[in-house]
């Protein structure tokens, strides 16, 4: 998990990724996929 007390979080599960934005009331899943296609 990488990011800051609220705000965008990447987080590693095996080889896949699920980048999150992260508020005071609510969790937004932005993008997620392979971690060889998540940053393209």
């Amino acid at each position: 998990m990488q990011g800051e007390e609220f705000g965008e979080y990447r987080y590693r599960v095996g080889d896949y990724r699920i980048i999150v934005d992260i508020n005071r009331s609510r969790i937004l899943v932005l993008k997620g996929g392979h971690r060889r296609d998540i940053y393209r």
